[in-house]
């Protein structure tokens, strides 16, 4: 994992995840009622059909989980944000579907002083 942003009066983190081990401290980092942000695909229906468009999706987290057999971290809540806006539906559920690469971005109500020293500890492990 590489940390490319801490703020701690705002209680957020922005992670790159670099390698399979990352899914399994995320899933312990990412609690409940976090707000997550990522990339991500959600589905519309147009005039031809249906289609996929890339979003911005910010959740609060209900649950989240590694899903090993397909090495990625899923993360299920309510969409609270993001953009275009034009393709966000607020309130509704989604789950993002993270894989190595990809970058999250963390709200947490209160980021404590001994959760940004694990977040640096596991950065250690993968560089």
């Amino acid at each position: 994992m590489k940390l490319l942003f801490v703020d701690k009066k705002n209680n957020f983190v922005k992670i790159l995840i670099n390698s399979p081990n990352d899914f399994f401290h995320l899933e312990q980092f990412i609690e409940e009622k976090d707000i997550v942000g990522s990339k991500s695909f959600r589905k519309f229906s147009s005039e031809s059909g249906s289609e996929r468009k890339e979003v911005f999706v910010q959740i609060s987290v209900e649950e989240a989980f590694f899903r090993k057999e397909l090495n990625q971290l899923r993360i299920f809540g309510k969409i609270v944000g993001g953009g275009p806006e034009e393709y966000i539906q607020l309130g509704k559920h989604h789950s993002l579907d993270v894989s190595i690469g990809e970058t999250l971005e963390i709200r947490k109500e209160k980021l404590y002083d001994f959760q940004i020293y694990l977040l640096k500890e596991w950065e250690k492990e993968t560089n």
